[in-house]
């Protein structure tokens, strides 16, 4: 039985490892900031009221207030001083970027890609309104115009870092790891210190499975951001993927410490407590640390799909069959298309029938949408082979146990399931042979 996980990062970890979903930044600095003192805000605030009490009608005036109010982060009345500015101007370029700049840091997705495209078409030359306009698409998670977008930012000033830091991002999310890698060196190449793309270029060679470079990287960038939890956190699933619980631990107890809200952070401990209790490396008070991480993840997102899930492998082995149904079909409710989720439900439910016998049909039901989701996952076969060989099926038990084989062709559990059948059918010669292959499988795969 595979190790359902959370939904950050993709198939290439074969679901064992967290889905994390690269972000360019999840709160991003308003690009349209003024770098200055208090004292200098002061002053510039000061001009810009004098100059509108002798022309209420100068647009220049009231860009100036706005982005001094987004630099104090009064985003809300800076976008005030933008709407006046554009408002006098129609055409003001400037001004709806920084309008754009301040909408995205609301969370106003959807007025932001508005703005960043009046921004465009007042000045279609405008490589920051591109840049903006794919920044909003990305947040939106509509990549296809995010990417364009970027390329577009790129064309205008390929020499701008942070297009080749966005279209990299949009390359990790859309599965493009080669490009992503190649649009993250670039970046780090036009800005060497540039910290966030060396974490992005660390977590795109973890999607790799490239775990050596992916450590070194993220030990490169503590030196320039010794207080970023992402990188502790990065470099805990590094460590969880080469087995290393211990240094696994400590980096996620480090990335907890400055981050203690940091959802991320307390799923990693969960999957590394949880791993370590079904691997039988530790004994049951591993499974409560694994199951307080969840808990806290839940706590901090009610809808964090990837935590559900973990509470309800959690349940699944006390055997608290209700309270895992629970948090298996939250998961589900959260993304109806989660395969571990439904593949989760199959095997809850095929173990319930020592329980409940009608849950065999429950069983057989999520198995069967499981395998119309990934049909490339050989356990999910071996599930539908055991249910119809409870049921009594066993000609279609065996085409499924053999279907598991086509593509995992060492797969201990489909031997001895198809061992059982021929065990049934009173075929020994048959069963022994089978039951051979198991023993061997398990072995090899020990």
């Amino acid at each position: 039985m595979r190790l359902p996980v959370f939904e950050k990062i993709m198939s290439v970890l074969r679901r064992e490892t967290p889905e994390k979903k690269y972000s360019v930044s999840d709160t991003p600095a308003c690009l349209c900031m003024i770098y200055g003192s208090k004292e200098t805000l002061d002053a510039a605030e000061s001009e810009c009221r004098k100059s509108l009490s002798e022309n209420p009608d100068y647009a220049d005036s009231y860009l100036c207030l706005g982005r001094v109010y987004a630099t104090r982060g009064r985003y809300r009345e800076a976008e005030e001083y933008l709407k006046k500015a554009v408002e006098k101007n129609p055409g003001f370029a400037d001004a709806y970027f920084c309008l754009g700049d301040v909408q995205y840091n609301q969370k106003k997705i959807s007025e932001a890609v508005e703005s960043f495209l009046k921004c465009a078409g007042a000045d279609n030359k405008y490589a920051g309104a591109f840049i903006g306009l794919g920044r909003a698409y990305f947040a939106l998670q509509d990549y296809d115009p995010a990417e364009k977008a970027y390329k577009q930012a790129i064309k205008l000033k390929s020499d701008y870092a942070d297009a080749h830091f966005g279209l990299a991002g949009v390359y990790a999310n859309t599965g493009k790891y080669r490009e992503s890698e190649k649009e993250h060196k670039k970046a780090v190449k036009l800005n060497p210190d540039y910290a966030d793309a060396l974490i992005g270029l660390a977590w795109v060679y973890y999607l790799e499975g490239k775990l050596r470079k992916s450590c070194e990287m993220f030990l490169r960038v503590i030196e320039k951001r010794p207080n970023n939890p992402e990188i502790y956190n990065g470099l805990g699933w590094v460590y969880y993927r080469e087995k290393k619980f211990i240094d696994a631990e400590r980096m996620f107890l480090r990335a907890k410490e400055l981050s203690p809200d940091d959802i991320d952070v307390h799923i990693g401990l969960g999957w590394l407590y949880y791993h370590l209790f079904v691997s039988g490396e530790a004994g049951e008070s591993q499974l409560g640390m694994a199951k307080a991480g969840f808990e806290s993840a839940v706590a901090l997102d009610p809808n964090c799909a990837g935590a559900h899930m973990g509470l309800g492998w959690v349940y699944y082995h006390t055997e608290s069959f209700e309270d895992a149904q629970k948090h298996f079909l939250k998961a589900v409710e959260i993304m109806p298309d989660f395969f571990d989720a439904h593949s989760a439900l199959g095997w809850l439910y095929y173990k319930w029938v020592n329980f409940d016998r009608e849950k065999i049909y429950d069983a057989e039901k999520e198995f069967t949408r499981a395998s119309q989701l990934d049909g490339a996952v050989p356990e999910t076969y071996t599930g539908l082979g055991w249910v119809n060989y409870r049921l009594g099926e066993m000609d279609k038990a065996l085409v499924f146990f053999k279907k598991a084989l086509s593509i995992e062709k060492n797969l201990p559990d489909a031997f001895v399931g198809i061992a059982s059948v021929y065990e049934k059918k009173g075929d020994k010669a048959q069963a022994a042979k089978y039951y051979s292959k198991a023993r061997k499988s398990a072995v090899r795969s020990a």
